[in-house]
């Protein structure tokens, strides 16, 4: 996993082990960017909730700005506080996660819609 602080351009590389990880959540709630392994492709993140760092998302990414981000969550309790489920979406959501699911949903969060511009 490699996180970048926030204003700073040193990179770091930090295992995937549970003090790599905890260092990744602090550096990303502090404002910094993180490339990490998922189940299928390597992703690139930051808190949804800071507006400067998904800016610069958008920047590394090349990315129109028009152009929605996922958001991940590491669970349907907390996914449950960022959109809405509908009965069967959740069924199927609580019977493959974990796992190599994707769904996609209408974002109910004001706040994460102002930050991704959606």
């Amino acid at each position: 996993m490699v996180i970048k602080e926030k204003n700073d351009k040193k990179i770091l590389k930090v295992r995937c082990d549970k003090a790599g990880v905890e260092k990744a959540a602090k550096i990303i709630k502090d404002g910094g960017i993180a490339i990490f392994p998922t189940d299928t492709v390597y992703g690139i993140g930051c808190d949804p909730y800071n507006k400067e760092s998904v800016e610069k998302i958008f920047k590394i990414k090349s990315r129109d700005i028009s152009k929605s981000l996922p958001v991940l969550t590491y669970s349907i309790k907390t996914a449950e506080k960022i959109v809405h489920f509908d009965k069967f979406t959740k069924k199927v959501v609580e019977k493959f996660w974990p796992g190599q699911l994707t769904v996609i949903l209408k974002v109910n969060d004001d706040e994460i819609k102002k930050s991704l511009n959606l």
